[in-house]
């Protein structure tokens, strides 16, 4: 298991109802990513996805200037 070091997320088609987004925990040694069930973050598993990507998180905002 490879410990994922960039914030990273994998896109999983569900059919009928929208994608889903989970966050990528690990990866196993043939480069899937491994993402936590539920709440329980120590249990991994891994599912057919169609996309993976960057995890962007908004961290913060500037106000714009007045006037």
């Amino acid at each position: 298991m490879i410990p994922a070091t960039v914030p990273t997320e994998a896109i999983f088609n569900r059919g009928h109802l929208p994608d889903e987004s989970r966050l990528v925990h690990s990866w196993d040694d043939e480069g899937e990513p491994l993402g936590a069930v539920a709440e329980r973050a120590s249990t991994l598993r891994k599912e057919g996805f169609k996309e993976v990507r960057e995890h962007r998180q908004i961290v913060g905002v500037v106000p714009g200037g007045a006037g």
